[in-house]
């Protein structure tokens, strides 16, 4: 969450010099965003100028989100048309079913590696180009009645548009995709064909894939961990060998990029920490160039374009530098 402090990066321009690391340490402490720290401290391994062009980028951002975090909630849906001039669009007079509203974690269990599922959601809704709003949860409030009644089993993420309330990512992505034009093909058997994709990834390939992280992750102190990771491990490259011969040289798995494919990519990313995925180049290819698609690194927060989120009273705005 970006805060406004008195410490900006008009204050590290000004520093005149590359900052030491733990002068960066204290910077980080003082305004918290998505990976800054990291990035400066790559940046600051590189070059002045592109230091000082990152953190150009940044005090924008910054300065953006001044005078921001005092407005009440549910009021005010922010898009930046030029730098630090925030226009205010009162979502009272706007119709209520063209603001979409979904649930993330408040701090995700997998440290902003976005693999959690919201993530699939927010990619869905950059690809079709659809402006939306996050509202953060905590683990105890997912808990809470208000919650269970967006979602029954109390998870993330949920999605909310006027009188519209779904629950499971691929339903919400399967709902976006079939409402917004990008994410299924035209023609109707290639339509089918997508659909069967986003199904596939989520009933056939991710099953095995979460029993994988379940045995390395909750099953560690268990006396027959040893014998059963194998035996999982085997049923996931059963997966993916089937799967990387279906893909074969082809850049996506049925012509042209499709939800099919969004949902493949987000399950298959699970697996980059095991290192079972380099096993099979095809499919390592192919979730890079999932990586790599502008909506994907949007939906991540990598806005190296001008785009960025501001946190504010429980909402996750998004806005976008003109």
């Amino acid at each position: 969450m970006l805060r406004a402090q008195p410490l900006t990066g008009s204050d590290l321009l000004a520093h005149g010099t590359i900052p030491s690391t733990a002068w960066l340490v204290r910077f980080n402490q003082r305004i918290t965003y998505p990976g800054p720290f990291a990035i400066a401290l790559f940046l600051a391994r590189q070059s002045k100028p592109v230091w000082q062009q990152y953190l150009t980028s940044l005090n924008r951002r910054i300065e953006a989100c001044r005078g921001f975090f005092a407005r009440p909630p549910h009021t005010a849906r922010v898009h930046i048309r030029e730098p630090q001039q925030v226009v205010e669009q009162d979502n009272s007079k706007t119709n209520p079913s063209s603001t979409i509203t979904i649930t993330a974690f408040e701090r995700s269990p997998d440290g902003g590696k976005g693999l959690a599922r919201d993530t699939r959601v927010r990619w869905a809704l950059e690809e079709v180009g659809e402006p939306y709003e996050v509202r953060l949860v905590s683990f105890r409030a997912m808990k809470e009645p208000a919650h269970r009644a967006l979602h029954p089993f109390g998870q993330i993420p949920t999605y909310e548009e006027g009188d519209l309330t779904l629950f499971e990512t691929g339903a919400i992505v399967f709902h976006i995709a079939e409402r917004h034009a990008g994410l299924l093909p035209d023609d109707a058997n290639a339509r089918a064909r997508a659909i069967t994709w986003v199904f596939a990834a989520r009933s056939t390939v991710e099953p095995p894939i979460l029993e994988l992280g379940n045995a390395k992750l909750l099953e560690g102190d268990k006396p027959w961990r040893a014998e059963r990771l194998p035996l999982v491990e085997d049923r996931v490259r059963g997966k993916l060998t089937q799967l990387s011969v279906r893909l074969g040289d082809a850049d996506w798995l049925d012509g042209a990029f499709s939800a099919g494919d969004l949902m493949m990519v987000s399950v298959l990313l699970r697996l980059k920490p095991s290192g079972i995925l380099d096993e099979y180049t095809n499919l390592t290819a192919y979730v890079a160039r999932g990586e790599v698609r502008p909506a994907y690194k949007r939906a991540r927060g990598e806005f190296g374009s001008g785009f960025g989120f501001c946190d504010c009273a429980g909402y996750r705005y998004r806005y976008r530098y003109r």
